[in-house]
């Protein structure tokens, strides 16, 4: 699906001026789920430079409470809104859209974790501007509430996995805790035996994999962990297609790695 500005601004316009559900105003608020439903969740068009104002409108107007789905619509606006404003100068707007797109839904709304994933991506963003680790604290408590959203058979399961794991590593980085470290690992290796076959995000998951058991090696100085991190980076470059940039910072990892197992091999 692609992402159209008009498509939203007119979506909006109809909605936002419906009254009653009959009549002419109530076909416009069905054309206006429709434009709804042709929208991409995340945005990549210049022309998002431009709807952010658009979106606001809709979220903070007075939407006819009483219509089906108008609830839905309005957590819609909201977390498109989101997404639109994950930019430097407005995660804070980013996250307050995010939230009020899950105060919008009632419990158990299939979208919920999509929803939950951006708030926690804004938070994510916001502590690596402001290194704030309460931003770290929420953004980790989010990306467990979207897992916890997504059972053992949920398709997405994978990415969730990837995204705790993600977090706790920064954590790690940043206080220091061996558990962290170890919940990390254990996501990763349970993310990449849900990955579906020749999938795209496994040179990456194994790249990360690789970095974490580096670190744990760091800490406990166990020599299998450093083994294993070679042979996770080795497997990423092999699969790296479609990750240039990547591919530089996977070569480097494992050169990294080889180098440290060069030394303390040579101290034993």
């Amino acid at each position: 699906m692609t992402f159209a500005a008009r498509d939203f601004a007119l979506s909006f316009t109809w909605l936002m001026g419906c009254k009653h559900a009959s009549s002419k105003k109530g076909h416009s608020q069905i054309l206006a789920l429709r434009l709804f439903a042709t929208v991409q969740p995340v945005p990549s068009s210049p022309q998002i430079r431009h709807s952010p104002t658009m979106f606001a409108a809709s979220c903070s107007a007075r939407i006819p409470w009483h219509f089906k789905h108008s609830l839905e619509n309005k957590a819609t606006a909201c977390y498109n809104l989101a997404h639109a404003l994950l930019s430097p100068i407005d995660f804070d707007s980013s996250i307050k859209y995010s939230r009020a797109a899950l105060a919008a839904l009632k419990e158990g709304h299939p979208d919920h974790p999509s929803i939950i994933t951006g708030l926690a991506t804004g938070l994510i963003r916001w502590f690596e501007l402001r290194r704030h680790a309460a931003d770290l604290q929420s953004a980790i408590m989010n990306f467990q509430l979207a897992l916890d959203l997504r059972p053992p058979g949920n398709p997405s399961r994978f990415s969730a996995l990837s995204d705790v794991a993600d977090a706790l590593v920064m954590r790690y980085n940043r206080r220091v805790e061996f558990v962290d470290l170890r919940m990390a690992i254990d996501h990763y290796r349970e993310a990449l035996r849900l990955l579906p076959p020749s999938h795209k995000g496994e040179p990456v998951l194994l790249d990360n994999l690789g970095n974490t058991l580096f670190l744990r090696h760091a800490r406990s100085g166990d020599l299998k962990d450093l083994d294993e991190a070679i042979e996770k980076h080795r497997l990423a470059l092999d699969l790296r297609a479609g990750h240039p940039a990547r591919g530089v910072l996977m070569l480097e990892a494992l050169a990294n790695c080889h180098n440290i197992r060069f030394k303390e091999q040579n101290t034993l």
